[in-house]
């Protein structure tokens, strides 16, 4: 790709991937994303670093957190699955936040997503419910490993 071309990916855009690649195979990464193994490895590697715009907007529709500023039209709204789960394993928020030891007030903010909680709690949340992160943010139908 010529320079001047496409979108240069911030520090926290490949975190993000190298994230993702922790939990999916480059398989599985291709597969949701529908952006190639090597453009997704070289990428990982810290090889590239500038992605065509199309790349950046099959990435930024699919992975969840990859850009807070993209809105594409035909992109799919993260909802998190909290208060679902919860409401399934017959747990009212206040039950939730004492068996989770998450506090009530959070738990209200991220059902109604009014915060964005820490990877931290989220990963708490995800390890309570037994499902992976991306599942319970909505950015994936993938619920186990």
């Amino acid at each position: 790709m010529k320079d001047g071309l496409g979108v240069e990916l911030t520090k926290r855009q490949i975190q993000v991937i190298r994230e993702h690649k922790e939990s999916y195979s480059f398989k599985e990464l291709t597969e949701m994303t529908g952006v190639t193994r090597s453009v997704l490895f070289r990428v990982c590697n810290g090889d590239r670093k500038r992605v065509s715009k199309v790349t950046y907007a099959r990435l930024a529709n699919t992975l969840y957190h990859f850009d807070n500023s993209y809105k594409a039209k035909s992109e799919l709204e993260a909802v998190n699955r909290v208060s679902e789960l919860r409401e399934d394993m017959g747990l009212t928020p206040q039950q939730l936040a004492e068996q989770s030891g998450i506090g009530i007030k959070l738990i209200r903010s991220i059902e109604n997503q009014y915060n964005e909680p820490s990877s931290a709690t989220w990963q708490k949340l995800a390890d309570f419910f037994g499902v992976w992160v991306g599942y319970l943010v909505g950015a994936t139908d993938r619920k186990v490993r």
